[in-house]
């Protein structure tokens, strides 16, 4: 379990420290990240609560550009309803707000976990109300999420690693969704190989077990003062099955010498295990 655990803080912690050097250059946007650290953000503190902060001193700081030039209320905005704060649209969100808002919330309150088996990633809501905003953005992004509760907390999460590869984009983590692409190419490649080897050592031992079976016809049919009752052709093969007990078909096939293809070779052969089963001679 601890090694688990320690395997899921490094992978967050990974993420999150890149997106931490990401770099906003408008007010919407610089607004909508604001808006997601203070909506999400949750009492108890993490490794990261310090530097989040810190990013966000910076951005209250700077003069950013402003993305509309009418003067109205530019990004997510925040509502508070009961005393419960829950992020809604301006209707003038520009096509980097979301993707900064979601950075700010998977900071705040988002964990991932990666295994050899398994990627998960999720967000820790703090209400109903604010779950549903982000579940609808994510929903409008294309990314799919999915919906839980857990110990009494309304969770947002993935498991699929196509869907933790598209989120961690989205987002900004781009090196380590790259990262984990690469890895699923690896396995696939290696998967791959396995199936080919397994494969080719089917097809070798059925190979083997066929070609010890037509040694044992042949045989059969010698000591029975039958093989004279084939046809030349297939006395030939028969002979030349005898002498090469382990060869491929396709060796046979050039053994000849008479243009027969391999093909040719296996109906051959075929014909004379089916002539010792009709005699009786093999099973």
């Amino acid at each position: 379990m601890r090694s688990g655990n320690k395997r899921s803080s490094e992978f967050s912690s990974e993420i999150k420290r890149q997106l931490l050097t990401a770099e906003i250059k408008n007010e919407c946007c610089a607004n909508s990240f604001l808006t997601g650290v203070r909506v999400f953000s949750r009492q108890r503190k993490n490794q990261f609560s310090d530097a989040v902060s810190e990013y966000c001193a910076k951005l209250q700081k700077r003069r950013h550009k402003g993305y509309f030039d009418d003067g109205k209320p530019k990004g997510i905005l925040v509502s508070a309803d009961a005393d419960v704060l829950c992020p809604v649209s301006s209707g003038r969100v520009c096509p980097h707000c979301v993707p900064n808002f979601v950075r700010a919330v998977f900071l705040v309150c988002g964990r991932a976990s990666k295994t050899e088996k398994e990627l998960h990633l999720e967000f820790v809501l703090p209400n109903t109300e604010s779950g549903e905003f982000l579940f609808s953005a994510m929903r409008d992004a294309g990314i799919a999420m999915k919906k839980t509760t857990r110990r009494g907390e309304q969770l947002l999460y993935c498991k699929r690693a196509e869907t933790v590869e598209d989120m961690l984009s989205y987002i900004g983590a781009v090196s380590v969704s790259f990262e984990l692409m690469n890895d699923a190419i690896v396995k696939e490649i290696r998967r791959s190989a396995n199936r080919q080897k397994n494969c080719d050592t089917k097809n070798v031992i059925k190979a083997v077990d066929a070609a010890a079976r037509q040694s044992e016809a042949i045989k059969a049919i010698i000591a029975h003062g039958e093989l004279n009752e084939l046809s030349a052709s297939l006395r030939e093969t028969a002979l030349l099955r005898l002498e090469n007990p382990i060869e491929p078909l396709e060796v046979l096939a050039e053994l000849h010498g008479d243009g027969i293809s391999k093909s040719g070779v296996y109906h051959r052969l075929n014909k004379i295990v089916s002539y010792a089963v009709k005699k009786g001679y093999i099973n």
